[in-house]
């Protein structure tokens, strides 16, 4: 037995010899290079094979690596204290306003941002209406169709005017006026009235009436045709009546100034009150049925936007006599409608009996409303 043993031991230690030497593999005198072997982790090899320098000039590479790459992002968790803990708070907190919040000088300002906001979008849409109010005004070229002005306007003028003192005297004077502008078309009324009392009882009352149509021909010359009457009850006249027809020239239509000029043939009627022709009337007391030449001038001067003067001049002129009637005002507009009236209306007769004087003049100051 110790004859087979002997041989298999010397075979063993030879054959660890041998590995042993095998493993080791000489590269260089100095630094001896080991081979992984068979069935060994290369990482641990590796690990076990590295020197204290290669360890040390490894971890300095790995820390240049880890400065050179800061953008790369780095998990840094850490646990609060607990007094830095937020309550966990309930579905019902949530919903609830803080108190405080109601407090904060931002909800101020929200809230005026938000009225301002609101106060915008009324704006806006009272643009929008006016758009579409414009849209529902335009043609069907696409042109707006601009509003046109009312044809009609008016004018109401009164005064009084009261005196005392060895005679009561109280005297009232009013004055209407429409007129409708269309087209081609111009028709004005007119109607005065004058009435006094004296000591309490009436005096003298007597209206006038006129109205006047015009057709326009060219931009300049117009048809006219007017009639004028004076009805009194106590004057001279019971009843003073004019017809005339003829044509019309505008010499100048302007802003500032306007100017027109009437010439025509017509027919007059006088009948006077014999019962109240005095000494001091100018009436011839005949009644008058003739052919006249009427002859009219108008013109309304406006220098400045609240100030304008007017004047009116009509001549009638037959075989019996030559009247001449003008009026001259000033007009001082106190608002849009409303406006002061000083004005001076004088009569010229050419033929008067026992020499009595042949003009007479009125002064009165009305307060003057227009309506258009």
């Amino acid at each position: 037995m110790q004859k087979r043993i002997l041989p298999l031991l010397f075979l063993l230690c030879s054959a660890n010899s041998y590995s042993e030497e095998s493993a080791t593999i000489s590269t260089d005198d100095s630094q001896p290079q080991t081979l992984p072997l068979s069935g060994a982790p290369q990482s641990a090899d590796i690990a076990a094979s590295e020197t204290p320098e290669l360890k040390e000039s490894n971890a300095e590479q790995t820390k240049e690596d880890t400065q050179s790459k800061p953008d790369q992002p780095q998990e840094i968790t850490f646990e609060e204290p607990e007094s830095a803990e937020a309550p966990e708070t309930t579905e019902q907190d949530k919903t609830q306003p803080n108190k405080d919040d109601t407090k904060d000088p931002k909800t101020a300002e929200e809230q005026k941002a938000k009225e301002e906001i609101e106060k915008s979008e009324e704006a806006d849409s009272e643009v929008d209406d006016a758009a579409i109010s414009k849209l529902l005004n335009e043609n069907s070229d696409g042109s707006v169709q601009e509003e046109e002005p009312s044809p009609w306007e008016s004018e109401v003028e009164f005064g009084y005017r009261s005196e005392q003192g060895n005679e009561d005297k109280k005297s009232l004077n009013a004055r209407v006026s429409i007129s409708y502008i269309k087209g081609r078309l111009r028709n004005t009324g007119e109607v005065k009235v004058y009435m006094k009392d004296k000591d309490g009882e009436e005096d003298e009352r007597d209206q006038t009436y006129q109205l006047q149509s015009d057709y326009k021909l060219s931009p300049k010359t117009y048809l006219y045709g007017n009639f004028k009457g004076i009805t009194s009850k106590y004057k001279s006249y019971y009843q003073d009546y004019t017809v005339s027809t003829g044509f019309g020239y505008q010499i100048t239509n302007t802003d500032t100034l306007k100017i027109e000029a009437e010439l025509g043939p017509g027919y007059r009627y006088q009948e006077p009150n014999t019962d109240e022709i005095d000494d001091d009337d100018p009436i011839f007391p005949d009644n008058v049925q003739e052919p006249i030449i009427r002859a009219n001038l108008t013109a309304l001067w406006k220098p400045f936007e609240r100030i304008g003067f007017n004047f009116d001049g009509t001549v009638v002129t037959g075989s019996s006599n030559t009247r001449f009637d003008t009026e001259i005002s000033i007009i001082n507009n106190i608002t849009e409608s409303i406006a002061l009236k000083i004005a001076q209306s004088r009569q010229h007769l050419s033929h008067v009996p026992n020499n009595l004087e042949k003009t007479n003049s009125t002064i009165t100051i009305n307060i003057l409303f227009s309506f258009k």
